[in-house]
């Protein structure tokens, strides 16, 4: 079973909204080939799980948040959605891209460029959902580069069986993760009680700070390999205003942004914290940076609104943390829980009593601190006993970041100046800079983008 068969149908899956029965059924046969017997319902489920994480990257909220115009967003995703219906993601092609978010977003970019044979309309914000899509292929690609393991882990319920098929799988030269095999071999002969460290090595197995990390060090998605810039390199703290109700902080005079969260961070008693600000002014960017400063640091953890399912969520927010780290209450005391993109929640209805009920049921831990990010408009800012609005860059700060990304100084600054609401936010700053428009133009958000 190759990765790729799986990513392709995935794409086809997102473009068309709907799969032929058939190709469940030969996913299902592979397995049987590979001699473990998997029911074609736990493949539509695995399928239609996947296919929902990259329908989310191209929701109306999602597309927003990575600063694409409300009125483009219909044409950009359909484009986007037209070129899966049209291409074929293969082993070769993942191999030759060295599983790259970089260099395979560049090549589905030409072929459709070779579709369409014109130049793209609307090519900055298209290459920009083309990125944050191929993030998850390589995720998906990454993660289940041995699809029939993974799957196989999964849905097993029980020790015994997931080694035996791994011994099987293992036999075909098909095992790619050598750790994970050593694993479950040491469990075979081994004492009950092992099993007891095995459930705690599964907790917090879901936390996502190593994605978060892994972005901080990688690079920009418009800087080629060539001329690579990542995020640790280019990022600049934005200008923010606090609002804070625990003393030792209020009283920490200093326009470090990074110290008072390490400061809250190292707060003893529970609190909660909002992170607020327009789409593009660097919110996930800067949990990135905190994630990569906490990297060694157990007690900090961090998930995604995006990531739950409406379902997920009917026992409110607290019960879907549990659910998610495999954890309980307990095990989140001395704990700090970085909850990122509350605006990309897929619960429409209800979204301000949620949160409500989740802060109030966070009065009953010891020490557990709770980090959340959103648009400013998704959520009421008075509820959060600390609040930290991030706002647009000033001169300095614009003229800082564009040295970060071409290494190059600063021209009319003057005439930038007149024009922050717009190329304050680095989102946009970055694509104007790097789209080699020339920003000293009074240009608004939808000239820029063209």
């Amino acid at each position: 079973m190759g990765v790729a068969k799986v990513v392709s149908i995935i794409l086809k899956y997102v473009a068309n909204g709907k799969i032929n029965n058939e190709v469940i059924k030969d996913i299902a046969d592979d397995f049987i080939d590979n001699g473990t017997d998997v029911g074609v319902d736990k493949v539509k489920q695995y399928i239609d799980k996947k296919k929902s994480e990259i329908d989310n990257i191209l929701s109306r909220n999602y597309m927003l948040s990575i600063g694409i115009p409300e009125d483009e967003i219909g044409y950009i995703v359909a484009e986007v959605k037209s070129l899966f219906s049209e291409i074929e993601i293969t082993d070769d092609l993942l191999i030759q891209c060295n599983y790259n978010c970089d260099k395979l977003s560049n090549h589905l970019l030409k072929e459709y460029h070779k579709i369409n044979d014109i130049h793209i309309e609307y090519e900055i914000p298209i290459r920009s959902a083309l990125f944050n899509v191929v993030k998850e292929l390589i995720n998906i690609s990454l993660e289940d580069k041995d699809f029939v393991k993974k799957f196989l882990i999964q849905i097993n319920n029980t020790a015994d069986d997931t080694n035996s098929a791994l011994k099987s799988l293992q036999q075909q030269g098909q095992v790619y993760h050598q750790e994970v095999m050593k694993r479950f071999d040491q469990m075979e002969g081994e004492p009950q009680n092992k099993n007891l460290e095995l459930n705690e090595v599964k907790k917090f197995k879901n936390n996502k700070k190593s994605e978060y990390i892994k972005t901080w060090n990688s690079n920009l998605f418009l800087h080629s390999e060539e001329n690579p810039k990542t995020l640790a390199e280019t990022f600049v703290v934005p200008d923010f205003d606090l609002k804070c109700k625990i003393s030792s902080i209020s009283r920490l005079i200093t326009k470090n942004l990074v110290a008072i969260i390490g400061k809250y961070i190292n707060y003893d008693k529970s609190s909660n914290m909002l992170i607020t600000g327009v789409p593009g002014i660097g919110k996930t960017s800067l949990i990135a940076k905190i994630a990569n400063e906490y990297r060694d640091d157990e007690r900090v953890i961090i998930l995604r609104f995006r990531d739950w399912e409406r379902s997920e969520l009917k026992e409110g927010l607290l019960n879907a943390i549990y659910n998610t780290l495999k954890c309980e209450k307990e095990d989140l005391e001395n704990k700090i829980l970085i909850l990122d993109g509350y605006d990309e929640i897929k619960v429409l209805d209800d979204v301000q009593n949620i949160i409500n009920k989740f802060l109030v049921r966070l009065k009953d831990f010891d020490n557990f601190k709770c980090i959340i990010t959103s648009r400013p408009t998704y959520i009421k800012s008075e509820y959060f006993a600390n609040v930290i609005q991030l706002n647009r860059f000033k001169i300095g700060k614009v003229e800082e970041f564009y040295k970060r990304i071409t290494d190059k100084v600063l021209e009319n600054r003057k005439k930038i100046g007149l024009n922050l609401e717009v190329l304050g936010i680095p989102v946009i700053l970055y694509m104007a800079i790097m789209s080699k428009i020339d920003i000293s133009n009074n240009s608004s958000k939808p000239e820029l983008y063209l």
